[in-house]
């Protein structure tokens, strides 16, 4: 029998997938990574939430504070969809929100009740071409829930490929010091030892692992546990 496995990092299986799913959440919600994501983050970083999907996050992060997020897809239809459930969620937490984007002109320090939460269309691997989002950057944080997984299911032959890839792309999208902070099923993230190109940063990662909610993974009892992991990597100038 021919097992044919999901191309994860193919578009054509998102748009299907998003034709027919509401909402879903990888590995889990915000309260199951809280320790160590607010270990990092602060509610005044300005955060960009990669492959953002139909995941709560971005409502998550506002309802504990932050109040500038970017999440980005490349599928339109998720975008739409995000972006029309946020006005109800925004009203439901007496938080003000305009869906058109800040401009350079706008004032960087906004009401306490003010949100700068966006669902943007975008292609992670080429992001730094996008004038939309260059314009916001440079970020304090950069967010991956799986999204790293799923772009080294792509070539086989070359697995660290699409990883270098989209770091040198959030190297440059994130500022000096900033994280980037994946969150994955696997502990195998080598960002230190991935093959520069001019212009790449260098990594300090610090890692870490969080127990998965019996009920997320439905295993049964006396079973071995099982772990995710948040790989918290902190851009370096290139001499560091």
């Amino acid at each position: 029998m021919t097992v044919h496995a999901r191309r994860y990092d193919e578009k054509s299986y998102w748009e299907q997938r998003f034709e027919k799913e509401s909402q879903f959440e990888w590995l889990g919600d915000y309260q199951v990574f809280r320790s160590i994501l607010e270990r990092y983050m602060q509610p005044t970083d300005k955060v960009l939430h990669l492959g953002c999907g139909t995941s709560r996050l971005g409502f998550d992060l506002l309802a504990h504070g932050f109040r500038q997020v970017a999440n980005v897809d490349y599928c339109q239809s998720v975008v739409d969809r995000m972006t029309g459930r946020c006005r109800t969620f925004c009203d439901q937490l007496g938080l003000r929100w305009e869906p058109t984007l800040p401009t350079s002109e706008a004032p960087t320090n906004h009401p306490e009740n003010d949100v700068q939460i966006h669902w943007l269309t975008a292609d992670c691997m080429t992001m730094t071409s996008d004038p939309t989002l260059t314009a916001l950057a440079p970020f304090d944080i950069v967010i991956d829930k799986t999204l790293t997984d799923t772009i080294c299911c792509g070539d086989e032959s070359e697995p660290d490929l699409g990883l270098r890839a989209l770091a040198g792309q959030v190297g440059r999208m994130l500022k000096p010091g900033g994280r980037w902070i994946i969150i994955s099923y696997s502990d195998d993230r080598p960002l230190e030892t991935l093959p520069k190109q001019p212009g790449d940063c260098h990594w300090k990662v610090t890692r870490h692992r969080v127990l998965a909610p019996k009920e997320v993974t439905d295993r049964p009892m006396f079973t071995p546990d099982v772990y995710y992991h948040c790989h918290i990597a902190q851009k370096l100038a290139s001499s560091e």
